[in-house]
């Protein structure tokens, strides 16, 4: 449940903050690929981060994590 609200926070800010704010093309849009000040939009690395998200998304937290531990603990009450 909570990296899906770190996948939708992640998309919401690359789409409000990093992303271009015109882009007529592709290669217009590319530019934004960069980490760099220039003004193109710098979606690369919260792109970065929603990649890194996507394990835990579909794998989940694992045996040791702490969302295994609440749910193990809630079934045995």
């Amino acid at each position: 449940m909570f990296s899906i609200a770190l996948v939708v926070i992640t998309l919401v800010a690359i789409a409000t903050v990093h992303w271009p704010s015109e882009w007529a093309n592709l290669s217009d849009l590319a530019k934004g690929y960069a980490i760099t000040d220039e003004g193109h939009g710098n979606f690369k690395l919260p792109l970065m981060y929603l990649v890194m998200l996507l394990p835990l998304l579909f794998g989940g937290a694992g045996r040791y994590s702490m969302d295994a531990w609440v749910t193990g603990r809630a079934q045995r009450r």
